[in-house]
């Protein structure tokens, strides 16, 4: 697993007279098939929080021999987080697994108010890591393979439901075709 880092961030980056810098996204958007995983990974991370300003994020690639998915990078969790969701199944009451069982993207938008984690065994995880709002999105290829699971995560309750995934479904369709022609 890496740790990605983040670079530059400018929220929100729609304001007057803001000159938006994400070197991130730069990046991001250089890539080309044949990258490693690795750098495609970190790269999604890092463009994902800038773009969305959220506080903690990761990725996770799919690895079918562990039986779901392993985190591939990550920002702003500790060893409890990282230990509890190393590998993530399906049938997981988490909002990545809940995405990866139903092949869509998924929104928690306070986790206190979710039926599926309020009750569940990630609450304590989720509170202690300072989350309270999570936005979890498969990274399918063109075919619909799964190449793994983006999620941004808020210290707060997500204000605007729709803004992750607007920002978030171009990036992720992009990062899916990178990891499925990676090195």
């Amino acid at each position: 697993m890496h740790s990605a880092r983040r670079t530059t961030t400018v929220w929100p980056w729609w304001l007057p007279g803001v000159s938006p810098t994400l070197t991130s996204l730069s990046h991001f958007l250089s890539l080309e098939p044949g990258a490693s995983r690795e750098s495609v990974n970190i790269a999604t991370l890092e463009a994902a929080l800038d773009l969305t300003g959220a506080d903690m994020g990761n990725t996770q690639f799919h690895d079918p021999a562990a039986g779901g998915l392993r985190i591939g990078s990550q920002f702003g969790f500790g060893t409890p987080f990282l230990r509890h969701f190393e590998i993530v199944a399906s049938d997981e009451a988490s909002v990545c697994g809940q995405a990866l069982l139903k092949g869509a993207p998924m929104l928690v938008r306070d986790i206190l108010r979710d039926p599926l984690i309020a009750g569940g065994p990630s609450l304590g995880v989720l509170l202690d890591a300072g989350v309270r709002g999570v936005y979890s999105t498969p990274l399918l290829d063109r075919w619909g393979t799964l190449q793994g699971m983006l999620s941004v995560h808020r210290r707060e309750p997500v204000a605007d439901p729709v803004a992750d995934h607007e920002l978030l479904w171009p990036l992720a369709q992009r990062a899916a075709w990178l990891l499925h022609h990676a090195s």
